[in-house]
């Protein structure tokens, strides 16, 4: 049978702490102090034996325990104090190192997209120059055609456009997601001004008499310059700067059966290119018969 005793102090042993060992530690320590210094300022009273190491004991044992509880919790306080700021500076950094992964992979996206860009079908670049500078609606369905149906679905899978509001089955308010919208204007404004700067490569006679009569701004915006046989010629050279339409005779301003105009992303490097502002088209005539007649 078991040692009751041995059993008791086991329990015991195990209760105490290295804060508990340190407490009572300090209270006896207290105790010694008081027979040192308070004992012999009593000796005047001539108190009992009994009394005196009582009231010795009791002063020691309480300033000893205040002692202890006051280092104790000012311990506590610092240990908390100092467990907070690290447990700060770890969450600090966790959230400094989640934003610098999450900055990582956007650029990493973006820088994707750059690369990528040319590649994109045509449809799909037509939709993010439609939204490049204003949100819009997007047409979708069998009136606008697969590929441009597959274009806008890839620019949503890939979350290049946002979806803002379904109006119906067929139409969708989008916009650019922000992610992109710098690296979308970059990506136009350099392409539209290489192919200005192709197009102005050209240097062909045909090409500076039409820029010229961009730069005329004496008449009117209804006036109709005549045409010569060879920009009408050389005219899908201008292309995609300078694009053309073709109207039949009175069908929109007297003698004009043709008009040159300069797209909207290109006319603000094309007017760099001058050194001045042009007119966004010019009413032309060009009188076929007047050349065939020439040509005899």
């Amino acid at each position: 049978m078991a040692d009751p005793i041995a059993t008791v102090l086991s329990h015991l042993t195990n209760l105490v702490t290295f804060r508990s060992s340190l407490r009572l530690l300090i209270i006896a320590g207290s105790i010694i102090c008081c027979w040192v210094f308070i004992e012999p300022k009593l000796s005047p009273f001539k108190l009992p034996n009994e009394l005196s190491l009582t009231l010795i004991t009791v002063i020691g044992f309480s300033f000893g325990a205040l002692l202890s509880a006051t280092l104790f919790n000012s311990l506590d306080l610092v240990i908390k104090f100092a467990t907070k700021k690290i447990d700060l500076r770890n969450k600090q950094r966790e959230i400094q190192k989640e934003e610098e992964t999450r900055k990582a992979n956007e650029h990493q996206k973006v820088e994707l997209f750059k690369k990528s860009f040319n590649d994109y079908s045509l449809d799909a670049k037509e939709i993010l120059l439609k939204l490049k500078d204003n949100d819009c609606t997007i047409e979708s369905g069998t009136t606008v055609g697969e590929a441009h149906n597959n274009a806008l679905l890839g620019l949503l899978e890939n979350k290049i456009i946002l979806p803002q509001h379904r109006l119906d089955k067929r139409h969708t308010y989008c916009t650019i997601n922000p992610l992109y919208k710098d690296a979308i204007i970059q990506a136009f404004d350099e392409k539209h001004r290489k192919e200005v700067d192709e197009v102005f490569s050209l240097e062909s006679n045909d090409l500076n008499m039409l820029l010229k009569k961009f730069s005329n701004k004496t008449y009117e915006d209804n006036h109709v310059f005549n045409i010569v046989h060879s920009i009408y010629r050389n005219r899908y050279n201008y292309m995609p700067v300078i694009k053309h339409e073709f109207y039949d005779e009175g069908d929109f301003i007297e003698n004009c059966n043709i008009q040159f105009y300069v797209s909207d992303p290109h006319y603000p490097f094309v007017c760099e290119k001058l050194g001045s502002e042009i007119r966004g088209y010019i009413l032309g005539n060009y009188n076929e018969e007047v050349v065939r007649k020439r040509r005899g």
